[in-house]
């Protein structure tokens, strides 16, 4: 518990920014700040992502019209790149997260896709160094 209001960060997935992750998790914030006090941080990867010209596989091929308007002009973003079973930046990603959930107090994670599985992997990078999460 917290002596505030409850302090949740929203992190976005692949080929896409906190402006769509807002609009993703709209009616959970809505529904959740009916019931409690809380204060909501929407994050940014420092990875900007660009699809590849031509490409129709989903993870490379351009967003939609409507994804580009829920944007809201900001630059897509990755937490890191994959695609054929290879990923990149993995690494970096992870540090990139943990430095970012480092900046505020934080009660409550909310991730989407490809966060999702990078918030998997700095758990383990911390349980690795036996070193706690940073929220809780």
């Amino acid at each position: 518990t917290t002596d505030g209001p409850l302090r949740v960060v929203a992190l976005h997935g692949a080929a896409s920014n906190s402006a769509i992750m807002k609009f993703q998790v709209r009616l959970l914030k809505k529904t959740l700040e009916s019931r409690c006090d809380s204060e909501w941080f929407f994050l940014d990867s420092p990875v900007e992502w660009s699809p590849v010209p031509g490409a129709t596989d989903p993870i490379f091929g351009d967003v939609t019209d409507f994804e580009k308007a829920l944007a809201k002009g900001q630059a897509l973003r990755t937490w890191y790149s994959h695609g054929n079973a290879c990923y990149h930046g993995v690494d970096e990603g992870v540090e990139n997260l943990l430095q970012l959930l480092k900046q505020r107090p934080i009660d409550v994670v909310i991730s989407f896709s490809q966060a999702s599985n990078l918030l998997s992997l700095a758990l383990d990078a911390l349980r690795r160094k036996g070193l706690p999460a940073p929220w809780g």
